[in-house]
């Protein structure tokens, strides 16, 4: 059976709104941006945002968990 693409994220643009000025834009998957950062405890985090074009915000979209030390 051959996998059939329905939507392709990386091409389409997704709709967001953003949670500080409430205004409506669209991003792809080039305009998403990566902090990685380690916090008090040793555990390596890395945050995904897209900012808004308008009042320049860093929306969220999510946290991943990347490494946790053992003490």
């Amino acid at each position: 059976m051959a996998k059939t693409i329905i939507k392709n994220m990386m091409i389409d643009p997704i709709e967001m709104t953003c949670e500080c000025c409430g205004s409506v834009f669209t991003y792809n998957y080039e305009d998403i941006v990566k902090h990685t950062y380690r916090d008090f405890f040793g555990t390596e985090r890395t945050t995904r945002m897209v900012s808004c074009p308008v009042c320049k915000h860093d929306n969220e979209l999510g946290t991943i968990l990347v490494h946790k030390e053992e003490k």
